[in-house]
């Protein structure tokens, strides 16, 4: 008999049910025929939430990026500079079991979106948010002379950024070689740089080995 369940939870159960899927089989098992069969429903019960594969891969995405935006705003508050760019990067980073699953479904998400423009938008528009409040902290930083490099503004949010996709693959790929010690350890290592004293200029009237 199929379960009864009301219309408000159907759709976050669904989306549940997709979340464990991906975990537990990876991209292929998620169908709707099966995302409705895991759940309890009638085959067709998916339809009325999501009408596609895509669809439902696309609110599965949302919610992790919708939690690790709460996530953030709370530990960042109203912190600026470095100190806001690494709570930022503490909460996109595949520290624990809530993390690393947001990461899993991150990860199916991208593979979904090969080929796909309207889901390729979506990545692109999330990745956009996370770039745009690590250049305004980045902003911060370098006004209140934490940030110190030569380097762009906009060459250090990309290095930020692809860090943190390397790590949400590298969690799952290499476990033993990312725990939370160990990335923390990375990140801290980055922003710390970011301070570094810019290696001097020999002007050729230096004595040799001073």
């Amino acid at each position: 008999m199929p379960k009864i369940v009301a219309r408000p939870e159907r759709r976050e159960l669904l989306i549940d049910v997709t979340w464990k899927l991906i975990v537990a089989e990876g991209l292929d098992a998620v169908t709707l025929r099966r995302v409705a069969a895991d759940a309890g429903f009638a085959n067709g019960a998916v339809k009325p939430y999501f009408s596609s594969k895509a669809a439902l891969m696309e609110a599965a995405y949302r919610r992790a990026f919708d939690r690790t935006v709460d996530r953030a705003a709370l530990s960042v508050g109203t912190r600026t500079g470095l100190d806001a760019i690494r709570r930022l990067c503490l909460e996109i980073m595949p520290l624990d079991d809530e993390r690393r699953v947001e990461a899993r479904v991150v990860i199916a998400f991208w593979e979904a979106a090969i080929g796909e423009p309207t889901m390729a938008k979506v990545f692109r528009d999330t990745v956009s948010s996370f770039s745009d409040d690590l250049a305004r902290y980045l902003a911060q930083a370098r006004e209140a002379g934490e940030v110190t490099v030569a380097e762009p503004n906009s060459a250090i949010v990309d290095e930020l950024l692809w860090m943190m996709m390397g790590l949400q693959s590298m969690c799952w790929l290499m476990p033993q070689q990312t725990s939370a010690r160990r990335q923390r350890a990375v990140l801290d290592r980055f922003l710390e740089n970011l301070g570094a004293p810019e290696p001097a200029v020999l002007t050729g009237d230096e004595p040799m080995g001073s």
